[in-house]
């Protein structure tokens, strides 16, 4: 989130998303069938590193009740290819394209 410390390291990422998917329930249709919507517009590689510029949005629903919160941004992924071939995250930033909103 914005205005927060930078999440660094495995057990911190995991610490974070274990919260958040023990907390929210997600949607992006009325169909339920994404967490996520991910419009890529923008991917580069170079040798063994790349980028990806994409726009998303979600909607989350705190699991113990309360309003849904519209999110929805930019977010762009640094990926590295590993010694096997396969590429990794290696880093992402994302912002918010305005303060997260609430829906009653």
């Amino acid at each position: 989130m914005s205005h927060e410390p930078a999440i660094v390291g495995k057990e911190a990422i995991r610490t974070l998303y274990q919260y958040v998917f023990e907390n929210y329930s997600f949607s992006s249709d009325e169909n339920y069938t994404r967490m996520i919507d991910v419009e890529e517009m923008e991917v580069e590689i170079d040798g063994d590193l790349g980028y990806i510029w994409s726009r998303y949005s979600s909607t989350e629903t705190p699991k113990a009740g309360g309003d849904t919160i519209e999110d929805h941004g930019n977010q762009v992924h640094i990926v590295k290819r590993q010694r096997d071939g396969s590429w990794k995250f290696a880093l992402l930033i994302a912002t918010f394209d305005q303060a997260l909103t609430s829906s009653q």
